[in-house]
């Protein structure tokens, strides 16, 4: 497959190399420590950071979850989350832009918007703190952080 398996520290099966970046594949603490190979710049720099901690001995674990952005036209397109096998369910759209949810037996793994920022932030924030999210209750609770129109 082309990727050095790590573990949460970064460090590999060779006593004396650890790696980081789109290179290696790590468990995702944040998602059940599922196996990922992910390639953006963003979680490439957290990975790097974790990685010298853990080589100065520090025994620091990678916890992330992936967030990725855009600007197109003037639009803010955002993501946040892991979607392996999930399902995906819009749950508004509008002239504005869209909320899209990516689900796996009812709770979400994942969130796509354009122009609701910061849904996807308080998204990542969630997770990160550990929180599941039911579908039943996700754009509810997801919205709530929209300024007030």
């Amino acid at each position: 497959k082309g990727v050095i398996r790590v573990d949460e520290f970064m460090h590999s099966s060779d006593p004396y190399i650890w790696a980081a970046g789109d290179i290696v594949e790590f468990p995702m603490a944040t998602y059940n420590n599922e196996l990922v190979t992910i390639g953006h710049w963003g979680l490439a720099m957290y990975m790097g950071k974790i990685a010298a901690l853990n080589i100065m001995g520090k025994q620091e674990p990678a916890k992330t979850v992936p967030f990725f952005w855009t600007m197109q036209y003037g639009k803010s397109i955002r993501f946040a989350g892991l979607c392996n096998g999930c399902d995906s369910t819009l749950v508004e759209s509008d002239e504005t832009g869209f909320l899209q949810l990516y689900t796996k037996d009812d709770l979400v793994m994942g969130v796509c918007t354009l122009g609701r920022d910061p849904i996807a932030a308080h998204f990542r924030n969630l997770v990160l703190k550990g929180e599941k999210l039911k579908l039943e209750d996700a754009a509810e609770k997801l919205k709530a952080v929209l300024p007030k129109s």
